[in-house]
């Protein structure tokens, strides 16, 4: 029922985010250990400019599986965006760590080694 619900959340949000929110809330209200469903809500969250809700799904999804390498790439892009460099270069590193092969990762620690920890001589 899951499945079905995610799939139902995904059709809605590009045009119904009401319905798409009525459908993410049943998701973490049946399956409140889903990780995924709260990636996915605060995917949608965002998308309705509740950066704080977004933050705070981000963060349970990471709470309930520390190996979810895109919550931990998503969050990481939340805080460094709000200025939380130093915790976005953890979670960048936990999730090249759990994934080497991500996507743009790799360049992002670069750089924000350099904003957090300086560079060398």
């Amino acid at each position: 029922s899951i499945d079905l619900l995610m799939t139902r959340v995904r059709a809605a949000t590009a045009f119904d985010k009401k319905a798409a929110r009525k459908l993410i809330n049943a998701v973490t209200n049946i399956a409140p250990r889903y990780a995924e469903g709260w990636r996915t809500r605060a995917a949608l969250e965002s998308g309705m400019g509740e950066d704080g809700a977004a933050l705070l799904s981000l963060q349970k999804a990471v709470q309930l599986n520390p190996r979810h390498f895109m919550a931990l790439v998503e969050l990481g892009d939340m805080l460094q965006e709000y200025g939380d460099k130093a915790q976005a270069l953890k979670l960048y590193r936990q999730a090249v760590a759990l994934n080497p092969q991500m996507e743009g990762a790799e360049m992002r620690i670069r750089e924000l080694t350099r904003a957090v920890e300086g560079q060398d001589i």
